[in-house]
């Protein structure tokens, strides 16, 4: 991503009539029959002592400093704290500005590259308050960098692996602190060694003090391990829930608009920076997409001043996938750009749809001095429909790069460290696609764009996990076009035997008068292994669906069961009895009450 490779949920596999050169049945008949603290941590800061090896340096791994660049210098004043015992060694940091306690809430940097091993509030005896400890490995050597007294916003969780530059955290005074600060230090196992920060040694500093100058390239990254980083903005608030790391903003009519609490630290020559996210919608229609975006309240050193708002709106892929998109933060005193005088920012998550549709975000991230910098906007789409996976990209600056690759990866460390090249274009072209087999890439769900530039510098849009699902696109419709989730804008299915009924399609899925049931065969291209569950949605009736499979390997017609659903809801139906390779699936809907319509909106099938 540019930012944290971690651990993430499962996603559901969907599949929506044709799945390549669809052969997409359908029959009309009258009648058918048919906490943080919960968590187990892997090290304890409130354990150790200085044993024999205090003294030791830790050396490697190019340690940078845990605070940002502020125009003033860090400093540790000597014997402010008596550090002794499992914190000898240890720094407390403090910005040295001239307004008190300017430090509280600025970023906590991670020093180097490492995976988290303990994220949690600290007990009242240990004194830490929120505590982050992150493990590092320089060449077999492994130790500990440790963040203490942090705000409760921690933005990375147990086991999250974290980039060089990567915020943790927040500065605070929790724990056993009388002034906001961020204590400091490095171990060994449990023994505190002293080290190098960006060219300083840490080893005299409780006798003799020690002022910092910083030039960490911050990485903010918000994943929504947490759910309380986040509320509604005063205007235009959104209903919105974090579940499973990923953020859903409920769809409205109008604009919803979700803030994060914490302002951004950032300053104009630390620059270039880039903000960019990951997301989708809920449910998808041809001609009445959602749109999302974010917004940037760009805000003066009180931290609450707003000196002006920036815009960055995008429509998400309208094909069902995910969208990654990336926007340069600029800053000057033309359109859409932050004042100069900006020290903070404030992400804004907004989701707008037509349709009420959902907005569902799975990272969101503010990247200063991102390598292969560009002047442009940048979106990367990935999604599978008919059997193959489809990649498309824009980019608004291609005279900055010199090629552009699509990466795939089983997870999401393998896509930094190890990624397969599904696709290579050269840089100069501003939007391309490719596809690739999906039976190829089922154990691949993870991909990212990687942007090059001629000097050999690159920069991800990522990463986005892809669901294994498919869809359909109907015959009538033109070669390259690809019907919606929902079978919206089939032509009124005049080239069909059941032509004679009086069909017709609306703005919220498959409407027919006539019949009260349908039967709807769904033959992919390649027959689909491990399938276990189907899923609806209906319309404005109450509707039973009766599922049935084709078994590759027999040729029988297995029943899988009935199910009912009232009006606008969802419906699952799941067995066991599945073919382990199914050819094709039928379906039959029956409107059993309400109105003289049939609405089949949404159908989706998974393991």
């Amino acid at each position: 991503m540019g930012a944290a490779l971690h651990h993430r949920r499962g996603k559901t596999m969907r599949h929506t009539g044709k799945w390549q050169g669809l052969q997409v049945a359908v029959v009309w008949m009258g009648l058918l029959m048919a906490p943080w603290t919960a968590r187990a941590q892997s090290v304890d800061p409130c354990t150790g002592g200085p044993g024999s090896g205090a003294a030791v340096e830790i050396t490697g791994g190019n340690l940078e400093m845990p605070v940002p660049n502020t125009g003033n210098d860090w400093k540790h004043t000597a014997g402010s704290t008596a550090h002794t015992g499992r914190d000898l060694n240890a720094l407390d940091l403090n910005e040295n500005a001239t307004a008190p306690n300017f430090d509280n809430q600025l970023p906590v940097l991670a020093v180097g590259a490492g995976t988290v091993r303990f994220a949690a509030l600290t007990p009242a005896s240990c004194g830490y308050g929120n505590s982050v400890m992150v493990e590092h490995n320089v060449g077999g050597n492994i130790f500990y960098s440790h963040y203490a007294h942090l705000d409760a916003s921690m933005l990375v969780a147990l086991g999250d692996v974290v980039q060089q530059g990567q915020v943790l955290g927040y500065v605070s005074q929790t724990g056993n602190a009388s002034t906001p600060h961020l204590h400091w230090s490095v171990r060994q196992g449990t023994t505190p060694r002293y080290t190098t920060l960006n060219g300083y040694s840490t080893a005299n500093a409780n006798t003799q003090g020690l002022s910092f100058t910083s030039d960490t390239r911050m990485i903010w990254l918000e994943d929504f391990q947490q759910s309380n980083t986040w509320q509604a903005a005063a205007s235009n608030a959104a209903t919105f829930s974090v579940q499973a790391g990923q953020m859903r903003i409920a769809g409205a009519s109008g604009l919803g608009l979700v803030q994060h609490k914490n302002p951004i630290f950032v300053r104009p020559d630390n620059g270039p920076y880039r903000l960019k996210y990951a997301a989708r919608t809920e449910r998808y229609r041809a001609n009445q997409s959602a749109v999302a975006g974010l917004r940037l309240e760009c805000m003066g050193s009180d931290r609450t001043t707003v000196l002006s708002t920036v815009i960055f709106t995008s429509v998400l892929d309208t094909y069902g996938g995910w969208s990654v998109l990336s926007f340069p933060v600029t800053f000057g005193s033309g359109s859409g750009q932050c004042p100069t005088t900006t020290r903070f920012v404030r992400p804004i998550l907004v989701s707008s749809s037509s349709v009420g549709a959902a907005v569902v975000v799975d990272w969101v991230g503010l990247e200063e001095r991102a390598p292969a910098a560009s002047a442009g906007t940048e979106q990367f789409n990935a999604y599978t429909y008919g059997g193959v996976r489809r990649f498309t990209y824009n980019l608004g600056d291609t005279a900055a790069f010199s090629r552009v690759e699509v990466l795939g990866a089983a997870s999401r460390a393998a896509l930094s460290s190890a990624p397969q090249i599904l696709c290579t274009f050269p840089g100069n072209a501003s939007s391309n696609f490719c596809t690739q087999p999906l039976n190829s890439l089922q154990s691949i769900p993870f991909h990212a764009l990687r942007l090059w530039t001629s000097a050999g510098a690159f920069r991800d849009l990522g990463p986005v996990q892809v669901d294994a699902f498919t869809r359909a696109y109907v015959p009538g419709l033109n070669n390259a076009q690809l019907m919606t989730l929902d079978f919206q804008n089939i032509p009124l299915w005049a080239s069909y035997p059941f032509a004679t009924f009086d069909n017709s399609i609306d703005n919220y899925g498959i409407v027919n008068y006539a019949p009260n049931a349908g039967l709807m065969i769904f033959t992919p291209e390649a027959p689909v292994t491990g399938l276990k569950t189907f899923r609806a949605y209906y319309g404005g009736n109450t509707t039973r669906a009766t599922v049935r499979a084709v078994d590759h390997a027999t040729g029988n017609l297995v029943e899988l069961g009935s199910v009912t659903s009232t009006p606008l809801n969802w419906v699952t139906l799941t067995n066991a009895a599945w073919p382990a390779t199914t050819r094709a699936v039928w379906v039959t809907f029956e409107r059993l009450n309400y109105d003289n319509y049939l609405h089949v909106d949404e159908v989706l099938f998974s393991p």
